[in-house]
């Protein structure tokens, strides 16, 4: 079908200029990628699932370099300051929550089974997990007004955690 309807011919003009439109598609890239990054942690990590291996710790650290990679891939005018801090622009601001919210999400993972399963935390990869946890949702909601399109639904992640 698609072969005999020809696409319209006319050019559709959604940015003033190139850059504003390179701008906007690499956003775009940027939260579709990140929200699939947060599909498998919700699906490697929380699916309900007797099968799952009893030791998820490898798991979660790739799923941690796929989060690192997913920064440093960004370009730099995307590339927010990690803590916190005002970012320059709005995409900074709201890929800055995105990340925030993944990380907490992921390494609330570890929080959760240490204190339900009584887990040893003096294990230093436990500990630190259980610190970038908090870390990031602290830093997740003290950075809450910087996107305020997303106040509701981000304090609401934050609570879960």
């Amino acid at each position: 079908m698609t072969q005999l309807v020809d696409l319209p011919s006319f050019e559709l003009k959604t940015h003033e200029n190139v850059q504003a439109c390179e701008m906007a598609t690499a956003y775009f890239l940027a939260c579709i990628s990140i929200r699939r990054i947060m599909n498998r942690v919700h699906g490697l990590l929380y699916q309900d699932d007797s099968s799952r291996e009893q030791n998820m710790t490898a798991i979660v650290q790739e799923l941690d370099h796929q989060l690192e990679e997913w920064y440093e891939l960004l370009p730099p005018h995307m590339q927010f300051r990690r803590g916190l801090g005002p970012c320059q622009n709005d995409l900074q601001a709201h890929l800055s929550q995105r990340h925030n919210a993944c990380k907490s999400t992921l390494f609330r993972f570890i929080l959760q089974q240490t204190i339900q399963f009584d887990h040893d935390f003096t294990d230093g990869y436990v500990r630190e997990a259980c610190k970038s946890c908090l870390d990031a949702c602290c830093l997740h909601i003290l950075n809450v007004d910087l996107w305020p399109q997303v106040v509701f639904v981000d304090v609401w992640i934050c609570a879960l955690a």
